[in-house]
Order: structure tokens, then C-alpha cells, then sequence
């Protein structure tokens, strides 16, 4: 079982080992609920980070690197920069 606190750390409930994997989108949701301008930079460096894994991910495949040429790990790159463009085009309007 995974416990989520407050400042977005996830807990597991049997190691108490914490990781940070949802820590970027609950620290985000949160600071829309609190503060509005702070919540749409959260979006938007998310967004960015998406960009950011696309490049890298992109480099390993044009380095030829096999890992990166299964058709799931090309799905995946078209999708995370698929759905980060929409959420800078959905957030652009926001302020």
C-alpha cells in the first residue's frame, strides 16, 4: 500500500521507503488549489519536462541505441510530446 502525504512524497506503507514519482504533479495540483498562478507554472514545467524527456529520448534513438527503437519506447516519445504540446496549447489562454 502507498500512502501519498501532504507535500506529494508517496510512503511505502510496508518499507516506508519514500519516492518522489508523483511528488512534480501533486505539488502542481495543489498549488492551483491555493494559489492559481503558482499551480499554471507547476503545469508548465511539467510541460517542459516532457519536452525535455522527448530531446533526450530522441538523442539515445538517433544514437541508434536499440532499446529506444521498440515500437512502445517510439509510442511513448510521439505521446509524451503529443500531450505536452496540448497542455502548454490548453494552458496558454490561463493567467
Amino acid at each position: 500500500m502507498t500512502l501519498v502525504s501532504m507535500s506529494g512524497t508517496s510512503q511505502d506503507a510496508k518499507t516506508g521507503t519514500c519516492s518522489s514519482q508523483y511528488s512534480m504533479k501533486l505539488t502542481g495540483h495543489s498549488r492551483v488549489i491555493s494559489n492559481i498562478h503558482t499551480g499554471l507554472t507547476y503545469y508548465k514545467l511539467l510541460a517542459a519536462l516532457g519536452f525535455l524527456t522527448v530531446g533526450i529520448h530522441s538523442l539515445f534513438l538517433l544514437n541508434g541505441s536499440e532499446l529506444f527503437r521498440q515500437t512502445v519506447s517510439v509510442a511513448l516519445l510521439v505521446a509524451t510530446f503529443t500531450l505536452s504540446t496540448w497542455q502548454l496549447i490548453a494552458l496558454r489562454g490561463m493567467k
